[in-house]
């Protein structure tokens, strides 16, 4: 999935899924030590996810419009999967590129790992 941001810069991200953070974690580099997480919810919803992550032990979340963002290793992938109840989706970041076009867009997602 992507997470556009105002300025035309995209996020993209690889959802992790209900099933579990095992599939979506493949071709992610884990040796590197933290992952960028990005847990989308409904507009509203952000300080109770924020609030959730920080009751399971994540602390540093920040807040934005549909989502919350934070860092942690990846068995945090599985841990939000089961327990955020208000969670739609938690995505792994995996690059970032400006993209003004549809064009910019395919060829920024094709760059990626």
């Amino acid at each position: 999935g992507f997470l556009a941001a105002p300025s035309g810069r995209f996020l993209a991200a690889r959802g992790t899924g209900r099933a579990g953070a095992s599939a979506a974690c493949k071709g992610v580099r884990m040796a590197m030590g933290d992952l960028d997480i990005s847990v989308s919810t409904v507009m509203g919803m952000e300080g109770i996810v924020k609030r959730e992550l920080e009751e399971m032990g994540y602390r540093g979340a920040t807040a934005s419009n549909g989502r919350v963002d934070f860092k942690a290793g990846p068995e945090a992938l599985a841990r939000c999967n089961i327990n955020l109840r208000t969670a739609t989706r938690v995505l792994v970041k995996v690059g970032t590129f400006p993209a003004m076009t549809f064009d910019d867009l395919f060829d920024g997602v094709k760059a990626l790992p």
